[in-house]
């Protein structure tokens, strides 16, 4: 009985012996297979510390034009002007008292020499004087506006927000040449209920004369034309290709219906602007030939052409420890980086 139980034993443990490797095995594919399927391409790719940086207490949000870079700070009406050596030529505070302070729609666009001021909290645009820093004018909006961008001649396109429909983001286009009149066109809207949060960050190309709108929750680029009427569509190199982020209305203590995220959030890309014809962004999605470390260690921009439609290559901006970055603008070949409290001056060599 005894030889028995050892002879069992025997068996079962070599059973269970060959089955442990095969199951390794299965669980080592099945966890291949749940890779995210994408490369990117970083040879010959590198972002290079010029060592230039300028020290900046609450900055905000990153703009640039003509040799002029500012940085709006979170007071909002305050920014600071530098030139391309990150230089200080310039401190600039309003003299208007604005009533949302630190609101997350605050946006600043240089279009030189007019510094617009966008705060869609009050439905405004503020017009300040680059030189001074001084409102000179306002234009109403008339919807609370979540992303914006200028082409010139006071001519605006916006990602708004229209609380009166079910599905409230929509694209709206302005020709705010108000003094004769003020012209508002919804040209695009997309109703897609259920998946709503369709934010994400609007730029134009002045090369190509497009609007390039990077969607926050899925790997598409929309290229528009100044009509907002879509030119095509730039699908990412990740394989995240719609929006899972459900989104809704949910109705808080006070009885107002906030419409808001109703799943978790899958962000897929971040921070985008563009240079000449090309899209930088910042994508929130590891690659498969990325290592962890490196992953970890930096944010990583893709850029694609706006001209082709195709995606060029990748290459990182560094992190820098407990600070984080908040904006990043590309000209030609010199790159802007607005960390927590300072900002720094790159070169990208490709």
């Amino acid at each position: 009985m005894q030889q028995k139980k050892i002879v069992k034993g025997i068996i079962v443990t070599c059973f269970l012996g060959g089955l442990i490797p095969v199951a390794l095995y299965f669980m080592a594919t099945s966890l291949n297979h749940t890779k995210n399927g994408f490369d990117r391409t970083f040879s010959g790719v590198e972002l290079i510390p010029v060592g230039r940086s300028a020290d900046i207490v609450n900055p905000y949000r990153l703009a640039e034009s003509n040799g002029t870079i500012a940085v709006s700070l979170m007071e909002p009406g305050s920014f600071k002007t530098f030139n391309t050596s990150l230089e200080q030529i310039g401190v600039h505070e309003a003299g208007y008292k604005f009533t949302n302070r630190r609101h997350t729609s605050y946006q600043m666009i240089i279009d030189s020499p007019t510094v617009y001021l966008l705060i869609g909290n009050n439905r405004k645009i503020y017009k300040l004087n680059l030189s001074s820093g001084q409102v000179y004018d306002s234009i109403a909006v008339p919807y609370l506006f979540l992303r914006s961008t200028v082409w010139g001649n006071d001519h605006f396109a916006f990602r708004c927000f229209d609380t009166s429909r079910s599905h409230p983001l929509i694209y709206i286009s302005l020709n705010a040449n108000y003094k004769t009149r003020m012209n508002y066109d919804a040209v695009q809207r997309k109703d897609e209920p259920g998946h709503a949060m369709e934010d994400g960050l609007l730029n134009y190309s002045s090369n190509t004369h497009q609007f390039v709108f990077t969607e926050f929750f899925s790997g598409a680029i929309h290229l528009l034309d100044t009509n907002l009427r879509s030119d095509w569509t730039i699908h990412t190199v990740d394989t995240i290709s719609e929006n899972m982020t459900k989104s809704g209305f949910v109705q808080t203590g006070q009885g107002k219906d906030v419409f808001t995220s109703l799943s978790p959030r899958y962000q897929v890309n971040n921070l985008s602007t563009v240079s000449r014809d090309s899209i930088f962004v910042e994508s929130m999605i590891k690659g498969d030939n990325q290592t962890n470390r490196d992953f970890m260690d930096n944010y990583t921009i893709d850029v694609y052409s706006i001209k082709d439609r195709k995606y060029l290559c990748s290459f990182y901006i560094p992190k820098r420890k407990h600070k984080y970055l908040l904006d990043f603008k590309v000209v030609g070949n010199a790159v802007y980086v607005l960390y927590t409290d300072h900002l720094e001056s790159f070169r990208l060599r490709a």
